[in-house]
């Protein structure tokens, strides 16, 4: 049986954190992968048991090995999966910090001035952070925050 901690690292190393836009391109939500070659399928058999989400085998080669992918789509099952290994998170901290924030704070079919803005801060900010793990959620949550108080004075204003 595999332990939270195991999994944190596992998911530090192999492991994504992005943001999906639908095809229309007026939704954002954050996502959650783990791919692995099939020689690791019974280990992601396990963390798809534990920690739910959608196990996918891919049949086509990819380097010429069969890969499978465990994806945590909804908000639900992300919340839940980085909830439990964000405390035990080391590269990938800050972007389950902020993913977590983003997904308990920010319905998915948001509507409030100043979403627009608040979707950008938290795509670049997310991307940003794959490259410098000195970046803080703290920063990146207090500049989203900051979309919805200043639209909110600016429409009134107007």
């Amino acid at each position: 049986m595999i332990t939270d901690q195991y999994f944190a690292g596992l998911f530090d190393g192999e492991g994504c954190i992005s943001r999906q836009v639908d095809r229309r391109g007026f939704g954002m939500q954050p996502i959650a992968m783990l791919s692995m070659i099939d020689v690791g399928l019974p280990l992601l058999m396990e963390i798809n048991v534990r920690y739910g989400g959608i196990l996918r085998v891919h049949k086509r080669a990819i380097k010429i090995q069969p890969a499978s992918v465990i994806s945590w789509r909804s908000q639900e099952s992300l919340r839940s999966m980085l909830s439990v290994i964000e405390p035990y998170l080391v590269l990938k901290r800050e972007q389950a910090k902020l993913t977590l924030w983003w997904v308990r704070n920010i319905p998915l079919r948001e509507e409030r001035w100043g979403i627009s803005k608040a979707k950008d801060i938290f795509s670049a900010d997310l991307k940003a952070m794959k490259g410098n793990m000195l970046l803080s959620a703290e920063d990146s949550i207090a500049r989203i925050e900051a979309c919805f108080t200043s639209s909110t004075t600016l429409r009134a204003v107007s």
